[in-house]
């Protein structure tokens, strides 16, 4: 399945970013790229115009429905906040955190779990607020 972002390049960044994530474990921008120009491809990608929240979610929640099939599955789910207090310099975007001024964000994911096997298969879907 490709990420219906509406352009085949993106699509395609889109593609290497998930195997990307997959390969290293992490979601640290730096560690993803694995060089200064894998860095700044992985900064396009997050700012193009092309791509959204909403369309990675879309998609890696379709992709989760295809791995369920066939599969007992319980969905987990949980609010986080993520909040930068004292490293807000060069952060937008981000509204009041939990204590109502440092900024922040929420994050409410929902992932699916195989029953049987106690493994993560994806995310389900999520929904982030400022």
């Amino acid at each position: 399945m490709t990420f219906g972002l509406g352009d085949t390049r993106v699509s395609a960044r889109a593609e290497w970013l998930i195997e990307q994530i997959v390969a290293t474990g992490s979601l640290v921008v730096r560690e993803l790229g694995a060089s200064r120009a894998g860095e700044m491809a992985v900064h396009r990608f997050l700012s193009s115009p092309y791509s959204s929240v909403e369309g990675i979610v879309e998609t890696l929640g379709a992709r989760t429905a295809q791995q369920c099939v066939g599969r007992r599955v319980v969905a987990i789910q949980d609010t986080s906040e993520v909040n930068f207090k004292g490293r807000a310099a060069k952060r937008r975007g981000l509204g009041p955190g939990g204590n109502g001024k440092d900024p922040g964000f929420f994050l409410h994911p929902v992932i699916a779990v195989d029953v049987e096997e106690e493994a993560v298969i994806g995310l389900v879907g999520a929904q982030i607020w400022t």
